[in-house]
């Protein structure tokens, strides 16, 4: 009984696992953008000690993963969230930690095999908070250096330039923060306009309800 119980549990939870992996969808796509040129603005980097790098970035609810591999290939992969996450990597895997559902997506950079691990709620939000906006990593002898100047977010991989940002891409990844407050300010000025505007209408129908009646006494 206890044999067929576990045997029972096995098999749930590779049931399970496989739907997470389905939704997630993480999965090959083609490397077509112009690196030197990109129009994306980067989320999230990562680096190990074999000189694997990663940066990713989001087209909609799709996410993407830019992997640079140590013989000069560069792959690039796609997965489905719309919550937030970030990039992790050790010796031979590629991790993206989904904050919202509490999971650890990996990839194995050889053989591509994806695995699927739960969290707790603190572990995943520690490891997002001690991860997310690195501007600088080091592995081994390997270093992978983000700048922003001028207009520009550069990728730097052991003192080369692996990835470059148009001035466009940069303008509206910030106005993405700064579009939502414009929005309130908006709203908040329209509310009080029209409250001014009706306030106005009052007095103007109290003055003339008034003067008609002062004409009236005439």
């Amino acid at each position: 009984m206890i044999s067929i119980a576990l045997t029972f549990g096995c098999i749930i939870h590779i049931f399970a696992e496989n739907s997470i992996i389905q939704n997630v969808d993480l999965r090959s796509v083609p490397m077509q953008a112009d690196l030197m040129k990109f129009e994306m603005m980067p989320t999230s980097i990562a680096l190990n000690e074999n000189g694997f790098a990663a940066v990713s970035y989001d087209q909609g609810n799709r996410r993407f993963v830019i992997l640079f591999c140590p013989d000069g290939t560069i792959k690039q992969y796609s997965f489905q969230s719309s919550g937030s996450y970030v990039l992790d990597m050790d010796e031979n895997r590629l991790m993206v930690y989904l904050v919202r559902s509490h999971l650890e997506i990996s990839l194995n950079l050889y053989s591509e095999d994806v695995s699927v691990r739960k969290y707790d709620t603190n572990q995943v939000e520690k490891l997002y908070a001690s991860l997310k906006g690195l501007e600088r990593i080091d592995a081994g002898n390997n270093v992978l250096r983000a700048v922003v100047e001028h207009g520009h977010y550069s990728l730097y991989l052991n003192g080369n330039l692996i990835l470059q940002t148009t001035t466009t891409a940069v303008i509206v990844h910030y106005l993405g923060f700064c579009l939502p407050l414009a929005m309130i300010i908006i709203g908040i000025f329209m509310f009080y306009r029209g409250q001014l505007a009706r306030t106005g209408e009052g007095h103007a129908d109290m003055g003339t309800a008034l003067s008609s009646r002062t004409k009236g006494r005439i």
